[in-house]
């Protein structure tokens, strides 16, 4: 089961913060989906055929002009060249 310190770890790698009463709810809706995922690991799917998904016909690929980089970064709060820069998310 997840625990309050899986919890706090996951939060502080999402960047969020929570009150006490928000990770106590968030730890009781974790459980519940991990304790769902387990009843539905015991189903038995030895007799379901693979699922596939047929593409109808594809369209050609059209060549079309690309974004100009200065436009789609004009509200970057942060860039570097053509590129968003952005903080480290994982230690």
């Amino acid at each position: 089961m997840i625990s309050r310190a899986d919890v706090e770890n996951t939060a502080k790698l999402s960047r969020l913060e929570f009150s006490k009463e928000e990770l106590d709810q968030i730890q009781v809706d974790m459980n519940s989906v991990i304790s769902y995922m387990e009843i539905l690991n015991k189903v038995n799917t030895s007799k379901v055929g693979d699922l596939v998904r047929e593409i109808g016909e594809m369209r050609e690929d059209e060549i079309c002009p690309s974004v100009d980089p200065e436009e789609l970064l004009k509200n970057a709060p942060k860039k570097e060249g053509t590129a968003f820069v952005v903080p480290k998310v994982i230690d």
